[in-house]
């Protein structure tokens, strides 16, 4: 279903006054997530914050939307896509806390409702080409933004971590308030991160920085191309 628009004869409401002000606070949300460097979001949950405020948002959209009558939210085939994808991370979560770790399910499970609140909230919010264009540009920005980090690691701060482990191993460890004395799995597991010569950015593995550029990597691409059909 489509949400319908009021006319441009209309004025504006109270509602119209608040929607800028959601949007600019889900942009900033999406921003700010990839630029918080985390390891234990699974584990620890210490990106919380990020989970709680998607649904303060949306609670917030839901409140506005009911008060204005005749306003319909935006759901679709993707929606549906979207929903079915959490439903079945939800169950998977369930059975995971009768059978397996529970607090990594639980995380895991609210992480993926908050990224569909998110995705969900977008489709909301997002009014015209304009706002489309502009979410797009703030976004590819941020990837390059996290691929020039990606390579400043690269060429530069792992050859110099190395180096410095190489030298002066217990200083190392100090340094990274990590104990793990010699012949540990602690100790293995460190070393392995430290020669290791792939770049993360802000993330844990190498894998999550490469799923975040890629898909913004293949809209850079599109627009390149249909820029230069338009030419």
């Amino acid at each position: 279903m489509t949400r319908t628009r009021k006319t441009a004869a209309s004025a504006p409401d109270e509602a119209d006054v608040f929607r800028p002000w959601l949007l600019a606070g889900a942009v900033a949300l999406i921003v700010a997530r990839p630029l918080l460097p985390s390891e234990g979001t699974i584990t620890s949950s210490d990106t919380l914050l990020f989970i709680l405020l998607p649904l303060v948002l949306a609670a917030v959209w839901a409140v506005r939307a009911t008060m204005r009558r005749g306003s319909m939210a935006r759901y679709g085939a993707i929606d549906l896509a979207v929903s079915v994808l959490v439903l079945w991370h939800a169950v998977s979560a369930v059975m995971a806390v009768r059978n397996g770790a529970a607090r990594p399910a639980i995380n895991s499970a609210w992480q993926w409702v908050a990224t569909a609140t998110m995705f969900w909230l977008i489709r909301q919010l997002v009014d015209d080409r304009r706002e489309i264009r502009a979410l797009v540009a703030t976004m590819i920005a941020l990837a390059v933004a996290m691929s020039t980090f990606g390579f400043h690691q690269f060429f530069y701060s792992i050859p110099r971590d190395q180096a410095r482990y190489a030298e002066d191993p217990d200083g190392a460890l100090a340094e990274a308030r990590v104990f793990a004395p010699e012949g540990s799995r602690q100790r293995l597991l460190f070393e392995k991160r430290v020669n290791s010569s792939e770049p993360m950015a802000t993330f844990a593995l190498t894998n999550s920085l490469a799923g975040f550029l890629a898909p913004w990597l293949m809209v850079s691409l599109g627009i390149g191309a249909a820029a230069y059909a338009l030419r």
